[in-house]
């Protein structure tokens, strides 16, 4: 009996860590016209993901703006760079949905 336990909990337990799908790396963002509007450094810390604006673009010739400033932005934001801001926080997979989820909304510029 207590060889079945062990074998039940370690096959939980190596389940939990295979469903996590590692989507780490540069992903490019896009607006509703399909034009590239930036690039963001998705990363995993704690086990929860967390990206970071690391390009911008400008929507209409698609040059690279390297000093995009937040106006109007509410709290710490308002007049900061965007390159560098943090707009994904700290969301965790869950197995069950395949995706990543969370309630700690973070930040999307405008």
């Amino acid at each position: 009996m207590k060889r079945f336990i062990i074998l039940i909990t370690l096959l939980f337990s190596t389940t939990a860590l295979f469903c996590q799908e590692d989507i780490s790396g540069l992903w490019e963002s896009h607006d509703g016209a399909g034009n590239r509007t930036g690039e963001i450094k998705l990363y995993m810390k704690d086990g929860l993901l967390y990206g970071t604006i690391t390009k911008a673009y400008h929507p209409k010739t698609g040059e690279e703006i390297s000093d995009m400033i937040c106006e109007g932005c509410r709290d710490k934001y308002n007049g900061q760079n965007i390159i560098g801001m943090t707009v994904v926080c700290g969301l965790e997979y869950d197995c069950n949905k395949e995706a990543y989820c969370g309630h700690s909304a973070c930040f999307a510029p405008e």
